[in-house]
């Protein structure tokens, strides 16, 4: 049976362009809909310290300290992978992972602080991050997918005394 030459055409080129297009604008949708999510949700902790402290210094007393943590998965769209393949040929800085990056470590920060305010803290101490990326293995050759950011901390309730 023999295709209309449209046809082919269509299969061919139209149909993934519009698959990769569509793609491309409902995660530039998603990406922006999420940075205002995260803006809007960082308000809520603006006051909320975060001191990289390893130790508490003696003008402080703990009354309470628990172990939290945040983490985040997120993936890339159509869009910055195709951007991120060509950068990758020519070599650089990937700019269009930094989004990438920033909505994954603000995520996985703000999950971290909910779970220290459910705990009763009034700060975070000797916070960390860690990442990691996401692949898929295709002919030999990983294929980034996505990136994870976790972050940990000691979730406390601070209180400075007089020395």
């Amino acid at each position: 049976m023999q295709m209309a030459p449209g046809f082919e055409l269509l299969i061919v080129f139209v149909i993934p362009l519009s698959v990769f297009l569509l793609g491309a604008l409902w995660g530039r949708r998603a990406e922006r809909l999420h940075f205002e999510d995260l803006t809007r949700r960082e308000k809520i902790y603006a006051d909320f310290p975060i001191y990289n402290w390893r130790k508490v210094p003696q003008d402080f007393e703990v009354s309470a300290s628990t172990f939290v943590s945040g983490a985040v998965v997120i993936s890339e769209d159509a869009g910055k992978r195709l951007l991120a393949r060509f950068r990758n040929v020519i070599g650089g800085n990937i700019k269009s992972y930094e989004t990438l990056m920033d909505r994954g470590r603000r995520e996985a920060c703000l999950r971290m602080l909910d779970q220290a305010k459910a705990s009763g803290a009034n700060a975070l101490i000797n916070v960390r991050y860690d990442t990691a990326d996401l692949t898929t293995q295709r002919e030999k050759q990983a294929a980034p997918i996505g990136i994870e950011v976790l972050v940990f901390g000691t979730a406390v309730h601070l209180r400075k005394v007089e020395v």
